[in-house]
């Protein structure tokens, strides 16, 4: 029968210490560190930097509680100078306070995005002043249709699913945005198949993924699946342009 204590590390010189009982001594034993939670490994990827931040914030698929195994853990942070944060399976996305605004002018759907489904690690008293400093507008999204329609002629003559997927995210990420609502992947795949109900998704959109990380596709779609995303696409920008 195994036995189980839980002891406190202590400090001993530059090392650590851990007292077992007397009884073990001279015995091998295996010690078992627990996993720290989400929001306890945030904080020590941010520790060095906290004298600058100002609020931090949790978005994309943990946020959602969608992540996958080889998922990034994103995170928006907030700080009173400029901070560039790198860290191994974290994407870390870095503004001051004052440039917030200026941001979410050149990057509307991802920065609305953020602010909506956010959740916080430290300051929530912030992350509502941003939510009523940035209330979403149609007019917001002004340029980010004006490229789209730009891309959807691209793919007219050399289609890819991963453009295709990438806009029709930012589309329906803007159509829930206006109605108050947040993304999910569930919701975006329910939309598409509800729309387009005799398309390959889960080839489409399994290859938008292994574009995204960077791995060759092995299959393609069919150009008729593709057509019919660019028609889907070009019809849902008129509806909101």
């Amino acid at each position: 029968m195994n036995e189980q204590v839980v002891r406190k590390v202590t400090l001993i010189g530059n090392g650590a210490h851990v007292f077992v009982p007397k009884e073990w001594v001279g015995e091998s034993i295996f010690l078992v560190r627990p996993a720290k939670n989400l929001k306890e490994k945030i904080l020590s990827v941010l520790s060095p930097y906290l004298d600058n931040i100002l609020g931090v914030y949790l978005y994309g698929s943990y946020a959602r509680d969608e992540q996958q195994e080889d998922s990034d853990i994103d995170l928006f942070v907030v700080t009173d100078k400029p901070l560039k944060i790198k860290e191994k399976q974290y994407e870390i996305i870095c503004i001051e306070k004052t440039q917030i605004k200026k941001v979410v002018k050149h990057f509307p759907v991802l920065l609305h995005s953020i602010i909506s489904e956010a959740k916080v690690i430290i300051n929530g008293d912030l992350l509502s002043e941003l939510r009523k400093m940035f209330k979403p507008k149609i007019s917001d999204f002004k340029e980010y249709f004006s490229g789209t329609k730009s891309m959807i002629e691209i793919n007219r003559s050399i289609p890819s699913e991963y453009s295709l997927i990438l806009r029709l995210r930012g589309v329906f990420i803007i159509k829930q945005i206006l109605q108050g609502k947040k993304y999910s992947r569930k919701e975006f795949e329910r939309w598409i198949r509800s729309n387009l109900s005799d398309i390959n998704y889960p080839l489409i959109y399994g290859n938008y993924e292994r574009v995204k990380h960077n791995f060759k596709i092995e299959k393609e779609s069919k150009i008729k699946d593709l057509n019919s995303l660019i028609e889907f696409l070009n019809h849902e920008i008129k509806r909101l342009a």
